[in-house]
């Protein structure tokens, strides 16, 4: 696994982490992160994590949704599924005509 405390290690990561992407002064569309709870695999922290060096960076336009009883991939229900797929296409069609000027990036 990589890790930040090994140099050649945190190159690595810093080359195509998106944590270290995330640029002031940059124009990005707006995004909704989303995240269970109880995902065993990808911690919701990830998601947790990114909004706030987003925010950190002046990014306005930054969402988090965590569905708690969601674990890795979707929630547990039918009901639940629709419901997130729902609030997923209404804020893509919220922000669809959007103008965006990615500042060359």
């Amino acid at each position: 696994m990589a890790t930040r405390t090994l140099p050649k290690k945190r190159e690595w990561l810093q080359r195509y982490s998106p944590f270290d992407k995330v640029s002031e002064g940059v124009d990005y569309p707006p995004t909704l992160f989303t995240t269970g709870t109880q995902d065993d695999r990808v911690s919701p922290a990830h998601a947790r994590r990114m909004v706030r060096v987003c925010s950190s960076k002046g990014h306005e336009n930054v969402w988090l949704y965590e569905e708690t009883d969601a674990g890795h991939g979707s929630a547990p229900e039918n009901s639940q599924i629709a419901s997130h797929q729902a609030m997923i296409e209404e804020f893509s069609l919220a922000n669809a005509n959007r103008e965006i000027s990615m500042g060359g990036a």
